[in-house]
């Protein structure tokens, strides 16, 4: 059974959808279609990848980890861990 107290499932979810709309408009528009072009156009990618399903599933979680290592650049060192992760 499904819970939706804030606490346990609405702001984890929340937070995921925030975090995945930011990382799309940070990669910008066509950045899907330019990765299906590439795909389509590089029969060494259709060799590694087999399908592109996997090969956009894994540009996306580079593009995803290069928007994360960007969000935690944008803190100063005085500031605390805490307040660095609260943001994450």
């Amino acid at each position: 059974m499904l819970n939706f107290n804030n606490a346990t499932s609405t702001y984890p979810m929340q937070m995921l959808g925030r975090l995945d709309g930011e990382n799309a408009v940070k990669s910008g528009e066509g950045f899907y279609f330019e990765a299906m072009d590439k795909w389509t156009d590089n029969e060494k990618l259709h060799d590694e990848f087999g399908h592109i399903s996997h090969y956009i599933f894994d540009q996306v979680l580079k593009e995803n980890e290069k928007h994360k290592k960007e969000r935690r650049h944008l803190f100063s060192d005085e500031e605390t861990e805490e307040q660095k992760l609260a943001f994450i």
